[in-house]
């Protein structure tokens, strides 16, 4: 009903604030252990044969290369369901050469 039993105050139902501890944060990745992890998801989510292919090939890519056929190369590569990962596999490779830029030769 409507009767002053069915009302609540606004506060009900939410514990009272209690003062807590901040949580630790977590340790930041490292370069190599963010290129790391970057591609072993990917690896998971194409598969390592699917995943190295379309790495290998965007690698290879030079200035002067034909745009349509790198991403004809790529999609069919990756095929329709993943070309989604293509973004994810550019942001791999600036890491991987971010990091090579990093390391002592």
């Amino acid at each position: 009903g409507s009767g002053p039993a069915s009302r609540r105050p606004a506060d009900a139902g939410t514990p009272a604030a209690q003062p807590t501890a901040p949580a630790p944060r977590p340790v930041p990745e490292t370069p190599t252990q963010h290129v790391e992890r970057l591609r072993a998801e990917l690896v998971r989510a194409l598969g390592e044969d699917r995943f190295y292919a379309a790495h290998d090939r965007l690698l290879q890519v030079v200035e002067e290369e034909d745009d349509e056929l790198l991403a004809r190369d790529v999609n069919r590569i990756l095929g329709d369901g993943h070309m989604e990962a293509l973004g994810e596999i550019l942001h791999l490779i600036d890491c991987e050469e971010q990091l090579a830029d990093l390391l002592p030769p």
